[in-house]
């Protein structure tokens, strides 16, 4: 076979564009001709620059980049808020949790009584950054590891985030409840993690227990004055949490995060996800997804500079707690990434 010379430039020329193409995930979708709602409320996050309030308000700005006149307003909320008002139908989309979307669809108990809520369809699975782990004062030689929190006064975040639920789990490996901690003269302390940890300055408080990306800007400054290490959960606490909340991966924390840190320590990430209620017709729950995922993802590595290395396509079906919306498994087949 004789090969010219412009022949041969051509073909160079089109291997090195489609080596230098980024890769994608099967053919763009096109949005589909139906009518949007005219308005639309999104429920999640418990403070002003809480990792899932940082979710919902890069929801808001994407839809309404492509549907303008649809009037959204995003509410606070912890990940049970946001899957009870999707099964519900009281919220457009409710952001929560793989874990709690399980529990809330078998109906266990403590959070749901025995009433399993089967109302809500999944439509995306969204990572985050946050890091559930232990810190204290480096100086602090009688908390090394988890089992030293048995009869400490403990920081725990909100009342609504999934930080507790997770750091309850493992401690039960040890034997160590919030009311075992309070019978021992210790505190299990609901609050914001920033105030937890001018508390911990203070030292009014001995460890918090936070569930946020690594390194905390509050942590830094108490780092700063007085020295920060984290504290292991230890195998026996790992492995009792995986057991209730397999879909919450392990991850690890580099060490030197903090000055008093200098191994790297295993912690809880979290994996969350969009709702929305079932009856929400097919195609507007596809066009959202349009709309979020219309650039690609490239947005949602912008909210914070600690999202800077997630991928929110590559993880968008890493879980399935509840079923998948049809209007959210035609978008995900239309680019190629479900089956």
């Amino acid at each position: 076979m004789r090969f010219t010379k412009i022949g041969i430039i051509v073909v160079c020329t089109i291997v090195m564009v489609c080596l230098c193409l980024p890769p994608v995930f099967g053919k763009e979708p096109k949005p589909k001709d139906v009518t949007m709602p005219e308005t639309m409320i999104i429920s999640g996050g418990v403070g002003a620059a809480s990792t899932s309030t940082l979710i919902c308000l890069w929801a808001v700005k994407r839809i309404n980049a492509v549907y303008p006149k649809i009037a959204i307003r995003h509410i606070p909320g912890g990940n049970k808020d946001g899957i009870v008002k999707a099964s519900g139908g009281t919220v457009g989309i409710g952001k929560t949790e793989v874990g709690i979307c399980k529990r809330a669809w078998n109906g266990l108990p403590p959070e749901f009584e025995g009433k399993p809520l089967r109302d809500a369809r999944n439509i995306t699975c969204v990572p985050t950054p946050t890091r559930i782990v232990i810190g204290t004062l480096k100086k602090r030689d009688d908390i090394k590891t988890a089992k030293d929190l048995q009869d400490k006064r403990c920081g725990v975040g909100m009342v609504t985030s999934i930080t507790h639920v997770m750091a309850e789990a493992a401690l039960g490996a040890y034997g160590i409840t919030p009311e075992s901690i309070k019978a021992k003269g210790g505190i299990w302390s609901y609050g914001k993690w920033s105030q937890q940890f001018d508390m911990l300055s203070a030292g009014t408080l001995d460890c918090v227990i936070m569930g946020t990306p690594q390194p905390y800007s509050p942590a830094l400054t108490v780092d700063v004055t007085k020295g920060i290490k984290l504290v292991p959960w230890g195998d026996e606490g790992i492995a009792a949490q995986q057991k209730l909340y397999p879909d919450n991966p392990v991850r690890t924390i580099p060490a030197n995060v903090y000055t008093g840190q200098p191994k790297p320590v295993k912690a809880f990430g979290t994996r969350n996800l969009l709702a929305v209620h079932k009856d929400m017709p097919d195609d507007v729950a596809y066009n959202i997804l349009y709309a979020l995922f219309q650039d690609g993802g490239k947005s949602y590595r912008e909210v914070a500079a600690t999202f800077k290395d997630l991928d929110v396509l590559a993880e968008s079906l890493l879980s399935e707690p509840i079923p998948w919306h049809p209007g959210a498994a035609a978008y995900w087949r239309d680019r190629g990434t479900m089956k």
